[in-house]
This record gives structure tokens, sequence and C-alpha cells, in this order.
């Protein structure tokens, strides 16, 4: 009858549910199977790669002196840092020029300023603010994803490099600047997402850290990678040299290799020749 072949048809319908359900757990526990260990693989040769220097910073003595002070002369709260350190290994498995971003949280003073102890975007910001208030007001303005996690550290710290540049978001006001500095602390303390994914929650590497606290209304730019969306150092670093300096988000504030310090449009122009290889 009609009847009996509509409860047919609908009994068919739930069986093919079912089949269709099962056949997706099956894949996104495969799939689950192989972030594992593409992460565990990822980790391992990280770690590894990590502990070989082949040579010492270029940036030490003096001359890291020196470059602490001219930097310190330029930084302002939600400055995003770049480096490259040409005697790690893991410089030679980072595509591109940059293999390390971090994000400036600006002096005690300003971020007491911009109320990072006192309010924020979301509870587990304000209390991680709070949790690291020593450190923060200590000076350890680097909030940065390393491979034991994100933490903060000094920009005597960070300077352990070759190669290191300043941009700036060119919408930064003392109104939206906080909430980039909130989102950023969110991650405070996370581990390090070995996977590569921006859209991880709970883990997080360094260009994401970058990805993640700015609006994104920026128009950043991911490439595929086994099937996740990844974004490179070099990617962050083209959002202040990848196109017209008027469509760009970023600009230049500093630049410096090898001994020579540049600012201003110099800086632009050799942090343009860099990215391009030249």
């Amino acid at each position: 009858t009609a009847i009996e072949s509509v409860e047919s048809q609908s009994a068919l319908g739930r069986i093919g549910d079912d089949i269709a359900s099962r056949v997706t757990a099956a894949g996104l526990g495969f799939k689950m199977h192989i972030d594992k260990l593409v992460g565990s693989i990822s980790k391992l040769v990280g770690n590894t790669a990590g502990s070989i220097h082949t040579a010492k910073a270029t940036v030490r003595g003096e001359l890291r002196t020196k470059v602490y002070n001219e930097m310190m002369e330029l930084l302002q709260p939600g400055d995003v840092l770049l480096d490259k350190t040409r005697f790690a290994l893991t410089d030679k498995l980072i595509p591109g020029h940059f293999g390390h971003v971090a994000l400036w949280l600006g002096s005690g003073t300003e971020m007491e300023d911009l109320g990072l102890f006192n309010s924020g975007i979301n509870r587990q910001s304000w209390r991680r603010a709070n949790q690291y208030k020593y450190k923060l007001l200590e000076g350890a303005s680097v909030l940065e994803a390393l491979r034991p996690g994100v933490q903060v550290n000094t920009l005597e710290h960070f300077l352990n490099v070759d190669v290191v540049a300043i941009i700036r978001w060119k919408e930064a006001t003392k109104e939206n600047i906080g909430p980039v500095l909130f989102r950023g602390l969110y991650h405070l303390g996370q581990e390090y997402d070995f996977n590569f994914d921006v859209n991880s929650s709970n883990t997080i590497v360094c260009s994401e850290l970058v990805y993640q606290a700015f609006p994104q209304t920026i128009n950043w730019t991911t490439n595929e990678s086994l099937g996740r969306p990844t974004i490179s150092p070099d990617a962050v670093a083209q959002m202040a040299g990848n196109g017209s300096a008027d469509e760009l988000p970023f600009e230049v504030i500093y630049y410096h290799d090898s001994g020579q310090s540049y600012t201003c449009k110099e800086a632009t122009e050799v942090y343009l020749q860099a990215l391009a290889g030249e």
C-alpha cells in the first residue's frame, strides 16, 4: 500500500542517515588520528631542530644594546615584531624570510593606561593579565608563542636574533588597540600548535597569535597544508609589504639586519627586498 511504501522509504532513509553518520564519524576519527600523528612528528622535529644552533646570533653584546634602545624609542602597544634566526636549524625549515612573530604589549604604564588589568573583552583575558601582572609590569612586554607554549618575555630575551622588524597596524588607536592586546592575552599559557591550524582554539603558533589578536576585517592570507588552513610568519609580514602601500593594513616602522638599522621609507625598501628574497 501507499502507507507501507512511505514507511519503507522512511525506514530506508533512517538506515541511510545512520550509515552516513557512521561514515562521517569514522572519517572524523581518522582525521583526528592523522592530526595527532602529524602533530607528534612536527613536535619531535621542531624540538630537535630548535635545539641545534650552527652559530651565535649576530645581534649580541653592544649591538644588542644598540638595537634594543632603537626599538624602545619606536615601539607602541600592539606593534608586531618579526625576526629571523639564521643560526638556528628551524630557520631552514620555515618557508620565507621571517621565522617568528610576536606582539608588543607596551610598557607597564601603557598597559595600565589601556586598562589591561581592570577590564576586558572576556574574563579569561582579564585573568591572564592579572595572573602575569608582576612579570608584565617588570618589563615582560613581548607576547609570543614558543615551543613550550604562549608566554611573555622581555625585549632583551626576544633579541637573540639576526634580523628584526617592527610593523604597525595603521588603524591603531588607544581605543581599538586594547581589544587587540586582550585577544592576544586570551591565549597566554596555551600550548604550542604543532599542527599549525589557524582554526584551533586550545593551541596556537606564533603567527596564529597575531592572526587571532587583530580584527578579522584584515584580509589575512592563509594557505592549505594537509587539509588545514595555516598562516606563516611571511604571510603576516606581507601585510606590510605585498601590494600598494596605501592598501596594506600595516606599515614598516623599523628593520635591522647585519649591523644596519633602518627606519621610515628606507626601512620599507630594505624590508620589501628581504621579503622578495633579494
